[in-house]
C-alpha cells in the first residue's frame, strides 16, 4: 500500500520551502534541462536518418533491405515521431528556463 501513496508524498516534499523541497526541486530542474536536451538531440538525429533514407544518402535503403515501396511509410513514422521528440524536449527545457 506504501508504494501507491509515494507520488502524493513526493508531491508534498516538493510543495515545503524547507532545505528538502529546494533540493528536491534542484534536482527536478537538472533532470528536465538534461534529459529535454536529449531527447531534442535524438530527435534531430531521427530526422537527419529520416532525410537520408527518404533522399538515400550513403545507401542507407539497400543497406537496410527495405522495399523501396515501404520507404515513404517509414519516413513519415521517423518524422512523425521526430517531431513529437523535438516538441516534448523543448517543453522540458522551456519549463526548466520558467522554473529559473
Amino acid at each position: 500500500m506504501a508504494p501507491a501513496f509515494l507520488p502524493l508524498n513526493i508531491y508534498l516534499l516538493l510543495a515545503k520551502k524547507g532545505v528538502i523541497g529546494v533540493w528536491l526541486m534542484n534536482i527536478r530542474g537538472t533532470l528536465a534541462i538534461v534529459v529535454g536536451l536529449m531527447q531534442s538531440v535524438i530527435a534531430a538525429l531521427v530526422f537527419i536518418f529520416a532525410c537520408s533514407l527518404y533522399f538515400n544518402f550513403f545507401g542507407v535503403q539497400g543497406q537496410l533491405n527495405g522495399a523501396i515501396e515501404s520507404c515513404h511509410f517509414h519516413v513519415l513514422v521517423l518524422l512523425v515521431f521526430g517531431f513529437f521528440s523535438i516538441i516534448g524536449g523543448l517543453f522540458l527545457v522551456y519549463e526548466w528556463l520558467e522554473s529559473r
